[in-house]
């Protein structure tokens, strides 16, 4: 095993991992326990690459190993594509657009708007496209749903604000609130509680 470089079950067995990873990265807060439990997974399996690839050099210097080269490219290019992914916001685009439809349909079965001190709470379905929704707020111009999910000791969720982001967001039980574009209006928020 140490004479030849990782092949293809070691790399395979880093699929639901990097799957995981992505998938944590799909939600408009952060779903910190998957992303952790993918990540040190894949850090460890980063060192075991890394011994494994030492002992294939060793042995290539002994005249020793044998399988192709070309699998020591494998996880190199397999982690840089799942780090592009990752951190072009890519897994979290793509889900917004397949439920984009959805919240709008939600955001205008939203009351009449309210002055923008003003947060009346509005029923929703429990999940809106493939988001599960604790709640839906009616503030000024805007709509506010909260995700299920959150963002570890923080809410978050998707904001409809046509106006864009306004100071008077920020209360004592939506505190700080930090907004992220989406396009057309739409938003993703994390806010302190």
């Amino acid at each position: 095993m140490f004479q030849r470089p990782p092949g293809a079950v070691f790399h395979l067995a880093m699929v639901p991992a990097a799957l995981w990873l992505v998938y944590a990265h799909n939600f408009p807060g952060y779903e910190f326990f998957g992303a952790a439990m993918a990540s040190a997974f894949l850090l460890a399996a980063a060192v075991v690459w890394a011994l494994r690839v030492a002992t294939f050099v060793w042995a290539t210097h002994k005249a020793a190993a044998h399988g192709p080269w070309r699998w020591l490219l494998t996880a190199p290019l397999g982690g840089l594509a799942i780090v592009a992914i990752v951190s072009s916001g890519l897994p979290l685009q793509t889900r917004w657009r397949l439920a984009a439809d959805d919240f709008e349909r939600a955001a205008r079965a939203a009351p009449p708007p309210t002055d923008v001190d003003e947060w009346v709470s509005f029923d929703v379905p429990a999940r809106i496209g493939s988001y599960r929704v604790l709640q839906a707020v009616r503030v000024g111009n805007g709509v506010i749903f909260y995700d299920a999910e959150g963002a570890l000791f923080d809410d978050a969720g998707f904001a409809f604000l046509p106006s864009g982001p306004f100071a008077e967001l920020n209360t004592g039980w939506f505190e700080s609130p930090r907004f992220q574009p989406l396009g057309e209006g739409w938003y993703t928020w994390t806010a302190s509680w």
